[in-house]
């Protein structure tokens, strides 16, 4: 089993985009990917009060704090919340804090309601769906009548099988090759949208679609994005 908190400290220590895991990546993906939130969203304005879970460093939070009321940036890694409050440190309207669904008993003590939540590519690390009804139910519970929680980069339980045959297209050596299939078969979590639908709408949410990744990004090959509507 991969120790996914001692992975992510170590991370905090590598440059920006191998920090938010996306190493490989150019800085205009980067956008993109904000790009994608943002139109999520809709109309962000001066009175939104902000979650960004899973927000890593920080770079999601600061390019959208010039435009919100506050956010509140939490991650379960130490070394990545200490990377983020050095880096967010003259952004006044960004609160950092360590906290991890499915609980996220830090986050429930501000007694803050958002009108937007963020959580990044976080689903794929919790263990099973009963983890997953336990971390929106936590959601709902932070989240203002009618706001919006976005839910990035969930592994496609429909297209595990293609994109973990597509390894052995690779120019890899063929002990790399086996070593990411059995990552992908054994430390993620493939997730069927019509469970976590179903889910979503027994704790309460009003809503529940699941959305493209915009295509230019790599996920988009084998991952989809979660809307839940309060």
């Amino acid at each position: 089993m991969v120790d996914w908190e001692q992975y992510w400290d170590h991370k905090a220590g590598e440059d920006e985009l191998e920090s938010m895991g996306r190493g490989g990546a150019s800085v205009s993906e980067l956008f993109i990917y904000i790009n994608s939130i943002c139109h999520v969203f809709g109309n962000i304005c001066d009175d939104d009060v902000i979650l960004d879970l899973g927000g890593g460093a920080g770079y999601v939070s600061m390019a959208l704090s010039p435009f919100v009321k506050s956010i509140s940036l939490a991650d379960f890694s130490d070394e990545m919340i200490k990377k983020a409050s050095n880096q967010t440190s003259q952004f006044k309207n960004i609160n950092t804090l360590s906290d991890s669904l499915p609980n996220i008993e830090n986050i429930k003590s501000q007694k803050l309601v958002f009108s937007k939540i963020l959580v990044g590519s976080v689903l794929q690390y919790l263990e099973d769906y009963n983890e997953i009804k336990d971390s929106f139910l936590s959601l709902y519970s932070i989240c203002e009548n009618k706001g919006k929680v976005l839910l990035t980069h969930n592994p496609d339980l429909t297209r595990k099988k293609s994109f973990i045959e597509s390894y052995n297209h690779l120019k890899w050596p063929k002990e790399k090759i086996n070593e990411a299939i059995e990552f992908e078969k054994k430390e993620r979590f493939w997730m069927d949208y019509n469970m976590l639908e179903k889910i979503a709408l027994t704790v309460g949410f009003s809503k529940c679609k699941k959305l493209e990744i915009p295509a230019s990004l790599f996920q988009s090959s084998h991952m989809f994005d979660l809307l839940l509507i309060k």
